[in-house]
């Protein structure tokens, strides 16, 4: 849901600044399939074509370097993401990935339903994602080592992050250190429900969670928590 809403916010900057659609890899905008993100496109004629293409603005689901990992030919990328507080994250992620769709064959199954031995799994697969995209995919996402590439990407690569639940302010500084030509200013996010994001975005769904679940989720996703209150504490520095 967020992540539909800041692409067509991006999308949105690009059109009034004139960039070419060539020039734009957006999944989900511009006859670009919503699947069709960088990490499922590798050694493919796609990839290829889009290395061709003279990218000037990537809005993907990728990891930290993406740039270089996809030999996408950037000069000086300007790399931003969005921080989310972990249990929201998390919440959100399984009825997106797991609930709605086929992942996993638990495809309409709360979470309260889950087995232990299912719950265990999904633990375990959606836990610590931030850690595992910001420290570029490359260590155990559990791991300090992770943690500590994370928090260093965070500050010295990253040219700026954003914070979900301080968008204002997020947009603000983005909108000052972001380069002219993709401005964003007076450019507003809006949440976008897509028709496969209903369900994620279900209130009843989100509150009916156990409250013993819902431990076990903030438990498996330490990590993400020490990030994103590291995160916060280094957000106007």
């Amino acid at each position: 849901m967020w992540g539909t809403s800041f692409r067509n916010f991006i999308n949105e900057s690009c059109n009034r600044n004139n960039i070419s659609l060539s020039r734009r890899c957006i999944p989900a905008y511009n006859g670009v399939p919503a699947i069709d993100y960088l990490i499922d496109l590798k050694d493919s004629d796609k990839l290829e074509k889009i290395r061709r293409s003279k990218l000037k603005v990537v809005a993907d689901h990728c990891y930290f370097g993406a740039n270089e990992e996809f030999g996408l030919g950037m000069k000086n990328p300007f790399y931003y993401t969005i921080l989310r507080y972990p249990l929201e994250r998390f919440i959100s992620d399984y009825f997106y990935s797991v609930y709605n769709r086929e992942q996993l064959n638990l495809k309409n199954r709360h979470i309260n339903s889950l087995t232990n031995v299912e719950l265990d799994l999904v633990l375990n697969i959606y836990s610590n994602q931030m850690v595992h995209w910001i420290a570029g995919g490359n260590q155990d996402k559990n791991s300090l080592t992770a943690l500590d590439i994370a928090k260093r990407n965070l500050l010295h690569g990253y040219s700026c992050y954003g914070i979900l639940e301080k968008l204002d302010a997020s947009l603000e500084i983005l909108s000052s250190k972001i380069p002219d030509w993709l401005s964003v200013e007076g450019i507003k996010m809006n949440k976008i429900n897509t028709p496969d994001r209903l369900l994620d975005n279900s209130l009843d769904l989100k509150s009916s969670i156990n409250a013993d679940i819902k431990l076990k989720i903030i438990e498996s996703n330490d990590s993400d928590f020490q990030l994103y209150n590291f995160a916060c504490q280094n957000f106007l520095s």
